[in-house]
């Protein structure tokens, strides 16, 4: 029961078990069950368990034994301490985000919280959907994702929205402040598209109204705070623009309904106010693809 109350203890320290880690002392479930008043946690794997309970971070009951009939997986039950939180209050709003962010990063896993499930089919392009569900906006084009084992990526422009909206993720943490992940892909998709249109667009002309989404995985991040909003990793240089230019092309950037949806917006001549009015007038009575053919 290490991992769950001794620092440096943990899967985090085996490569082999955890590649792709937000920190690296694992200091999260061993915070919680120090702060609080009981803590119970039981681990379900290939037929065994193992539990352990706690009062206040003080081990005081564990054992194992065999599960034959249980599928695997871990179960965490804690109350927070009334002597150090006087007021206790679960913002139910900020964990339903959490859980949501949880499940477009991780396909099919299933998150049940107050009576409320949460799971994608889809990945990040469910969250790109729900995104422009928000405010009732549509996509010009049917959004492009495409996933690897260590990027996934989707977008679409809206015809209803000025600027960019952007997600962008590391190892399963959401970095509000994006980061040089954020940049080279930003850099890889203009790069993508000024390759294939043979144009020289700039990055508002081809980001303007875009909605999209962006995950990593990383060994050995590197955060520029505690709060981990934004990656400061000096490698994503021109690999990873490369790479994500890349990705783009391969992932039907090239198709003949994103050309007849994409480029007409992008071909728009720059540096004016004028121009910047032409494209918002172009976004705003682009057709409105329905939305059926690319939900499921």
């Amino acid at each position: 029961m290490d991992c769950v109350s001794k620092i440096n203890t943990g899967a985090k320290y085996n490569d082999d078990v955890f590649q792709f880690s937000v920190g690296l002392n694992g200091v999260g479930t061993k915070a919680v069950n120090a702060l609080a008043r009981d803590f119970f946690v039981r681990s379900h794997r290939a037929g065994e368990y193992a539990e352990a309970s706690f009062r206040q971070g003080v081990l005081k009951a564990q054992k194992n034994g065999k599960a034959a009939t249980e599928p695997d997986g871990t179960f965490i039950r804690f109350e927070p301490d009334p002597t150090i939180f006087k007021e206790i209050d679960f913002r139910a709003e900020h964990v339903e985000r959490r859980l949501r962010h949880y499940a477009y990063l991780n396909t099919g896993l299933k998150l049940i919280f107050n009576g409320t499930t949460f799971q994608s089919r889809n990945g990040l392009l469910d969250l790109v959907m729900e995104d422009l569900r928000a405010d009732q906006s549509e996509p010009i084009y049917p959004p492009l994702h495409y996933s690897s084992r260590t990027l996934e990526f989707c977008f679409t422009h809206s015809n209803s929205r000025y600027g960019e909206t952007f997600y962008s993720f590391v190892n399963g943490q959401y970095t509000s402040d994006g980061g040089t992940h954020l940049s080279a892909f930003r850099e890889g998709l203009l790069k993508a598209v000024n390759e294939y249109s043979r144009s020289g667009y700039e990055g508002d002309d081809v980001r303007e109204a875009m909605v999209g989404a962006v995950a990593i995985r990383l060994k050995d991040p590197v955060f520029e705070s505690q709060t981990k909003n934004k990656l400061g990793n000096t490698s994503f240089g021109p690999s990873w623009s490369i790479k994500s230019g890349r990705s783009c092309s391969t992932s039907s950037i090239a198709t003949r309904r994103w050309q007849k949806r994409f480029l007409p917006k992008s071909k728009i001549p720059n540096n004016s106010a004028k121009n910047c009015r032409k494209s918002r007038s172009w976004l705003e009575n682009a057709p409105r693809p329905s939305l059926s053919a690319f939900r499921n």
